[in-house]
C-alpha cells in the first residue's frame, strides 16, 4: 500500500523545503493529489512515488555520456 503523507511530513522525509513542495506542486514539478477545495486543498504526496520521482530527476541531470572536457588544450577554431 502506498504511504500517502503530508506537506510537512513529505518536507522532512525528503529534505525539501515545504516552500519548494508546494511550488513545485504548483507548476506540476512533483507527483500530488490536492483534497479538498483547489485553492485551500491539502497537498497529499505518495512518499514512494516522490522519492523515486525525485531520484529519477536527479539521475537525469547527471549526464555521463558526454566527453570530459579538456581545459588547456588548444582548438582550431573556424571563421
Amino acid at each position: 500500500m502506498a504511504s500517502v503523507v503530508t506537506l510537512k511530513q513529505a518536507a522532512k522525509v525528503t529534505g525539501l523545503s515545504a516552500h519548494e513542495l508546494r511550488t513545485g506542486a504548483k507548476s506540476g514539478r512533483y507527483p500530488h493529489v490536492r483534497v479538498g477545495n483547489s485553492k485551500r486543498g491539502k497537498i497529499l504526496f505518495d512518499i514512494d512515488l516522490l522519492n523515486a520521482h525525485l531520484k529519477k530527476s536527479m539521475e537525469e541531470s547527471v549526464k555521463t555520456d558526454e566527453p570530459q572536457k579538456t581545459y588547456g588544450e588548444l582548438r582550431k577554431i573556424h571563421g
